[in-house]
């Protein structure tokens, strides 16, 4: 799912952070199916969102983070 989401994420020319949400199922022979739902280049970004939570994961800050995207954008 990781390349995939890389390849969807280059062809749409995106920047900064967004989020490409998934289902995964089974197909009859019990083989793992993978449904793309939709692509968020808004995501949530509360203390409870999805991409700060793996920030956060990560051990990094979110200031950090979005300063490094904006500054990044524009150099």
């Amino acid at each position: 799912v990781a390349a995939e989401t890389s390849r969807i994420y280059d062809i749409l020319h995106a920047t900064g952070i967004i989020r490409i949400d998934y289902t995964i199922t089974q197909d009859e022979n019990g083989n793992d199916k993978v449904n793309m739902l939709e692509t968020n280049t808004t995501p949530g970004m509360t203390a409870t969102s999805f991409i700060p939570q793996q920030v956060r994961a990560a051990g990094l800050d979110i200031k950090d983070v979005l300063t490094d995207i904006v500054e990044n954008q524009f150099a």
